[in-house]
């Protein structure tokens, strides 16, 4: 007995000492650390892809989700939300419909009629062929727009995360000077739940996400990626579990938010 609490023991230790180096060899691990006394956050950015590569029965799950979170805080006048989807006929901003922006409603029935029947609403456009506007996927210009005059706050982006504005007369580089903008109050934070592209933009994803991340280790930006599960049975599961993360409602749910970003903030510095 004496033997594996000396063993149990070591282990803490070597843990606590491993957690206190990736402290000081992270920005992105040390950010953490200094956000677990901020004050719970009360107004949420949330952008839903809606171009033609995300599946329908994906989106329904998502949005069925966001409104089970968003209902957690009926009758609660200190939070606020906008809901936005990207991907709809034109390019840049006019491709970014806004689907909601409120203060929570007061009772179920303000909710139901100003929130939830919104977000139900959202959908992959129809092509239209008579239109001359191309269906493109502007998140690029999404970010470079909203981030900087949003400082603080908390976005939970749904996408394939593929920028598509090829057809446009002006296409849009990733925005790393509104990344930098945003990144610099610590409070707001980025966080991704992404889908499986096709297999021929795989790469294009991928050099998204490690330039994020290269800001993220750096203490630039703080910014979380999560895969969304290909597999129908373990999707609606996993958005209701990182949607309670993203959008805390409770104090317990708020305590288990920020380990777990301090854990995977860790993982990602480890993973270089």
């Amino acid at each position: 007995m004496k033997k594996l609490g000396l063993i149990i023991g070591g282990l803490v230790a070597v843990l606590i000492i491993f957690v206190g180096v990736m402290y000081f060899v992270s920005d992105g691990v040390a950010s953490e650390f200094r956000q677990i006394r901020q004050p719970a956050p009360n107004l949420f950015y949330i952008a839903v892809d809606v171009s033609a590569t995300i599946e329908e029965a994906v989106l329904f799950d998502f949005k069925y989700n966001v409104v089970s979170r968003l209902r957690q805080f009926i009758g609660d006048e200190a939070v606020s939300y906008h809901v936005v989807s990207f991907g709809n006929p034109g390019c840049g901003m006019e491709s970014v419909r806004e689907v909601v922006s409120t203060q929570s409603p007061p009772d179920e029935t303000a909710f139901a009629y100003e929130v939830e029947n919104k977000i139900r609403e959202i959908s992959v456009p129809e092509i239209d062929p008579t239109s001359t506007k191309p269906l493109t996927t502007p998140l690029h210009a999404l970010l470079k727009t909203v981030l900087p005059k949003r400082k603080g706050g908390r976005f939970i982006i749904f996408s394939d995360l593929l920028n598509e504005d090829s057809d446009c007369p002006r296409q849009h580089p990733f925005p790393e000077n509104a990344l930098r903008k945003f990144g610099q109050d610590k409070t707001g934070q980025l966080i991704f739940l992404y889908t499986t592209p096709h297999p021929s933009k795989a790469e294009k994803q991928e050099a998204f996400i490690r330039r994020m991340q290269e800001m993220a280790n750096k203490g630039e930006i703080r910014a979380f990626f999560y895969h969304v599960p290909d597999d129908a049975g373990d999707r609606s599961a996993f958005m209701e579990s990182q949607l309670q993360k993203s959008i805390p409602a409770t104090t317990y749910e708020i305590v288990m938010e920020r380990a777990s970003r301090m854990v995977d903030s860790i993982v990602t510095a480890v993973r270089g």
